[in-house]
């Protein structure tokens, strides 16, 4: 029997799941709330007679019991079974386990669920982003010629990652294990990293504290801040002037990484080089 391996993270804030169906993808709502399926992750054949229903139920659970399911959040999700079967018993019909789901319950709360059969490793944090660009769900730039977000050419390639309030997917979910994982090799892969000025408190909406910014957690990270650039103030134009000097200085071999911006511990824009002392 195929098994399943699946990831499920949280989307913090929340999204529409509807937005995912498009012209041929599985809609359900109900009273606990709404799943929303893309793609085939397994197919289970649904035959004929009196009991094929109780025998595709049957097979659907052990193939569902036997996935393994990767929650970190604790998203309480996993791969389900969906279908619309015929009525008459002599006809015969399918049930489909869906490649990316996305749910949302009650309290307006969505996750995610990409799933592949084993032996295939679960999606790894890039491939999910990945499959959430395609969904529209998230955005960013890839090099001419495809690839994928990890998978960069390396010659004279510098990268530019910017976040801010309205990031959909949570920093620890996707973004911060490909920044590890484009940081991590002997010849690290040259990264700034940007986002606009911090919200003033008295202009936060609502009583719920503000989301982690990237350039916070970069900065606290004893690696990462080795490693990654940052500017604080991309909604500036010192923070944009700030931007390309550092690309400037993240020289793919032999970068000079620096923290830029109005917060403290950072300076407003990155020292200009003296052409005649080289410093």
């Amino acid at each position: 029997m195929t098994r399943l391996r699946s990831r499920t993270v949280r989307l913090d804030p929340p999204v529409d799941p509807f937005d995912l169906a498009g012209g041929t993808g599985f809609v359900w709502s109900g009273p606990g709330g709404e799943l929303v399926g893309t793609g085939t992750a397994a197919r289970i054949p649904v035959g004929t007679g009196a009991d094929r229903v109780e025998r595709a139920a049957e097979a659907a659970a052990a193939l569902l019991a036997g996935a393994e399911v990767d929650d970190p959040a604790g998203a309480e999700g996993g791969p389900v079974a969906v279908g619309a079967l015929p009525f008459s018993p002599e006809a015969p019909g399918e049930l489909v386990v869906p490649a990316l789901l996305l749910r949302r319950d009650i309290a307006g709360a969505t996750s995610v669920t990409a799933t592949v059969p084993a032996p295939a490793a679960p999606p790894s944090a890039s491939e999910l982003l990945a499959r959430l660009r395609e969904a529209e769900f998230v955005d960013y730039d890839v090099p001419d010629g495809g690839g994928d977000v990890v998978r960069l050419p390396a010659s004279g390639l510098r990268i530019v990652v910017v976040s801010g309030p309205d990031a959909s997917v949570p920093l620890g979910d996707a973004l911060m294990p490909v920044l590890t994982d484009l940081t991590s090799d002997d010849q690290p892969a040259p990264v700034v990293a940007v986002e606009p000025s911090r919200v003033p408190e008295d202009q936060i909406d609502g009583d719920d504290p503000p989301a982690e910014r990237l350039v916070d957690v970069i900065r606290d990270d004893g690696d990462l801040s080795q490693y990654v650039s940052t500017v604080d103030d991309l909604d500036r134009v010192s923070g944009r002037v700030a931007t390309v000097l550092a690309l400037v200085d993240a020289q793919p071999g032999s970068p000079r990484i620096g923290h830029y911006g109005t917060e403290d511990g950072t300076e407003l824009l990155p020292p200009v080089e003296d052409a005649e002392s080289g410093s």
